[in-house]
């Protein structure tokens, strides 16, 4: 029987202070002391907020994060686009002009070219009206027309030499040629080799404007090549019809050389017989010369409207 006069607190302690001995054997779990957590664990306000609580399941869970993680890949992929499309964008709108830009500095240098060359060729026409021209002043040619053929043959011999690329001819008054010569030489044969390809002068339609008293020049083809003729009227001092003086030169692989030599070494020049190419400056590995590339066909196709494309050559 216990003392009444005891304080029940220093009773409760007196059996918490018990030893094991004491109070009979404990488990490994009941000996060591608890923390304030497993107290609240314990405790009936615990156990209520977790009734009260929401907890999803797993699946619910992992549903949940597969959606936050597709949100940040798409919109991840919608930066990643927004940032790329304009710069590349941009990238392409700056390749395009700068390609346009080198196809119309190409286009421009090209059309110049073309003008020049044009040029070039109008002056070796124009040199081949000028020795026309000098045949017709020429006193000592118009009296060899009033007197034989020979003495035209001589006196047209001495002349050509002062035009050692063209051939120079002298016909009567009805368009029959009298005399023939180039370099210096009235030998058929000689020259029949060496022009073999140019039509006699009086099919020319230059010698039968030049008997009606008029001074033209013309392009014409010869065999594969083309030919400047340029024809004048030989008149006394009468104005009496005595016949025509015609200067033939070829447009040839010299004539290619001086316009390409105007135009610059970085340039390649072709004379076209129609669709077909007649000289050029193009050289071959052996030092033989090239007649060059066939015509592309849109070129062909842009001449027959008028027009001076450029194209590149394959």
């Amino acid at each position: 029987m216990s003392d009444p006069r005891e304080n029940p607190l220093e009773i409760t302690r007196k059996v918490s202070a018990r030893t094991p001995d004491e109070s009979g054997p404990r488990t490994e779990a009941t000996s060591r002391p608890r923390t304030p957590g497993e107290w609240l664990r314990r405790s009936g306000m615990y156990r209520l907020s977790t009734m009260l609580r929401f907890q999803p399941p797993k699946e619910a869970r992992r549903a949940g994060f597969r959606r936050r993680q597709g949100l940040r890949w798409r919109l991840s992929l919608f930066l990643i686009v927004a940032t790329l499309v304009p710069v590349i964008a941009v990238a392409a709108v700056s390749i395009a002009l700068v390609f346009s830009s080198v196809e119309q500095g190409i286009q421009f240098e090209a059309k110049r070219g073309l003008q020049v060359a044009r040029a070039l060729l109008l002056q070796e026409v124009r040199e081949r009206a000028t020795a026309a021209a000098a045949l017709g002043d020429d006193l000592s040619l118009l009296d060899a027309l009033g007197r034989t053929p020979a003495d035209v043959r001589r006196r047209l011999a001495e002349l050509s030499e002062q035009q050692p690329a063209a051939l120079v001819e002298v016909t009567d008054a009805v368009g029959r040629v009298v005399a023939r010569c180039a370099a210096g030489t009235c030998n058929d044969a000689s020259i029949g080799e060496r022009f073999a390809g140019f039509e006699p002068a009086d099919r020319s339609p230059v010698v039968r404007r030049a008997l009606e008293f008029e001074r033209s020049i013309s392009i014409e083809p010869a065999g594969s090549r083309l030919v400047v003729r340029a024809a004048l009227p030989l008149c006394d001092s009468a104005l009496r019809l005595l016949g025509a003086a015609v200067v033939s030169a070829a447009i040839d692989g010299p004539v290619a050389d001086r316009v390409k030599a105007e135009l610059g070494a970085a340039r390649e020049v072709i004379f076209y017989r129609g669709n077909e190419p007649s000289a050029s400056t193009f050289m071959a590995a052996t030092g033989e010369r090239l007649v060059g590339p066939a015509l592309p066909p849109a070129a062909a196709r842009a001449l027959k409207a008028s027009v001076s494309p450029v194209v590149a050559l394959e």
